[in-house]
C-alpha cells in the first residue's frame, strides 16, 4: 500500500510544471493531486469543493453524469473531453498508467475565443445588461415603493376617519399629516424617476445635461431597500455647489447601481456596515470615491476584477459583467474606474473628465427641472 501512495505521488509530481489546471483522479475517484494553477482558479470558478486531504471531492460547475460518464470513457479508451456549462473552460482527460494502477489526468483549458465573443456581445449590448441588473433589483424597489405608500394610506384613513366622525382637526395636525403625505410621494416619485430614468433605452439619445448628485440619488433610490434591510449606513458628501454635466443619465445609473450592490453583497457578514461616496474635483476632472467597510476586494484580484466573466461572488450571484460594463461607460466619457487602495481594500475611484461639464446659467432652468 505504501509503495502505491509512493509511486501515485511521484507519478503525480509533474504536474506542478503544468502552465493549464490539471488533476490527477485514480480509479476509486479519489483526487491523488492537483497543481497549485487549479488551485488558484477554483477559487474564482469553483469547479470543485475539497476536503482538506483532498481526496474526495464534490462537484460544482460541472453536471455529475456528464462528469462521471466521460471518466468511464476515459479509463476505457485513453481520452475524452466536454466543455463545462457554467464558464468558458474545456476539460481533456487523458488516461495514464503506471504498474498496475489507471489513472485519468484532467486540463482545464480556457476557451479565451469563445470567452471574448460572448463578453464582446454582453459589452456591446448596454440594453440587455441594464434590464438584468434593473429584473434583479425588482423586489427590491418593490418594497421601497410599498413602506411609502403604507404611510401614505395610514395618514389618509386616518384624515377621512376624523372627518367622518366630525372631529375637529387643528391646523398644526392638518399640516404635519399633509407634510407627510407629501414627503411620502416625493419619495416614491424619485424611486420611479430613477426606474424610468435608468430603464430607458438611451441608444438613439443624445447626451443630455445632468445633476451628478441627482444621478448618484436615482442610483441609490433603487437599491436603498436593500441597504436599509441590511442596516447599511449611507453617507454622501455633494451637498453644495452642485456640478452638472453632458452625459446618458442611464448609463452612469447603472455603473453607480453596480458598485452600490458590489458593497452591499460584500457588506452581508460586516457589522455596522457603512457605504460612502466622496465627491472631489480638481482642475481637469470629477472624482466619487465609492466605499465600504467591508473586507476588500483580494490583492491577487487587482489585474482581474475589471476582466469579463471574473467574479468574487459564489456560483449564480453574479455574471462577472458589472464591472467590465461599468468601466467600459466610464470610459465612453474620457474617465476611468479603478480600485484605489490609496484609499482601502474597498475603494472603487470614478473619475469623470471635465470636458463633459456644464456651467449652470439663468436659462438652463428647464434642462434642470427634472434634476433638481
Amino acid at each position: 500500500m505504501e509503495n502505491n501512495q509512493n509511486s501515485s505521488d511521484s507519478f503525480g509530481s509533474f504536474l506542478d510544471f503544468y502552465e493549464t489546471s490539471a488533476i490527477l483522479i485514480d480509479s476509486q475517484d479519489s483526487i491523488i493531486r492537483c497543481n497549485q494553477k487549479l488551485k488558484s482558479e477554483n477559487g474564482i470558478f469553483h469547479f470543485f469543493d475539497f476536503n482538506e486531504n483532498e481526496k474526495n471531492y464534490s462537484l460544482n460547475q460541472i453536471d455529475k453524469e456528464d462528469w462521471y460518464k466521460y471518466l468511464s470513457i476515459c479509463f476505457s479508451t485513453g481520452g475524452a473531453k466536454f466543455i463545462l456549462r457554467s464558464c468558458f473552460y474545456e476539460c481533456v482527460m487523458t488516461r495514464l498508467e503506471k504498474g498496475d494502477e489507471k489513472y485519468v489526468l484532467v486540463n482545464f483549458f480556457e476557451n479565451k475565443s469563445l470567452k471574448e465573443d460572448v463578453a464582446d456581445f454582453f459589452l456591446n449590448d448596454f440594453r440587455l445588461s441594464q434590464l438584468k441588473e434593473l429584473s434583479e433589483m425588482a423586489a427590491s424597489i418593490a418594497h421601497e415603493i410599498n413602506n411609502p405608500l403604507t404611510v401614505i394610506s395610514a395618514r389618509t384613513q386616518l384624515l377621512k376617519q376624523s372627518i367622518k366622525d366630525n372631529k375637529q382637526i387643528s391646523n398644526d395636525i392638518l399640516a404635519q399629516n399633509l407634510e407627510k403625505i407629501y414627503q411620502q410621494s416625493d419619495r416614491i416619485k424619485k424611486i420611479v424617476d430613477g426606474m424610468r430614468v435608468y430603464s430607458r433605452n438611451s441608444n438613439q439619445d443624445n447626451r443630455t445635461v445632468y445633476n451628478i448628485k441627482s444621478i448618484v440619488e436615482e442610483a441609490h433610490s433603487l437599491v436603498a431597500g436593500g441597504m436599509r434591510d441590511m442596516g447599511i449606513e449611507f453617507s454622501f458628501n455633494l451637498s453644495q455647489n452642485e456640478k452638472y454635466i453632458n452625459c446618458k443619465p442611464n448609463e452612469l445609473i447603472q455603473v453607480f447601481v453596480n458598485l452600490f450592490n458590489n458593497s452591499i453583497y460584500a457588506l452581508s457578514k460586516t457589522n455596522f456596515p457603512k457605504i460612502e461616496i466622496q465627491f472631489v474635483e480638481d482642475e481637469n476632472d470629477f472624482h466619487l470615491y465609492f466605499s465600504d467597510n467591508g473586507p476588500g476586494v483580494p490583492v491577487d484580484y487587482d489585474t482581474k476584477i475589471f476582466a469579463p466573466f471574473f467574479t468574487t461572488k459564489l456560483v449564480g450571484a453574479g455574471t462577472g459583467l458589472g464591472l467590465s460594463i461599468s468601466n467600459k461607460i466610464i470610459q465612453s466619457y474620457g474617465g476611468s474606474l479603478t480600485l484605489d487602495r490609496s484609499r482601502g481594500n474597498s475603494c472603487f475611484h470614478v473619475k469623470l473628465s471635465k470636458k463633459n461639464e456644464h456651467k449652470q446659467t439663468g436659462s438652463d432652468a428647464e434642462i434642470y427641472k427634472f434634476s433638481s
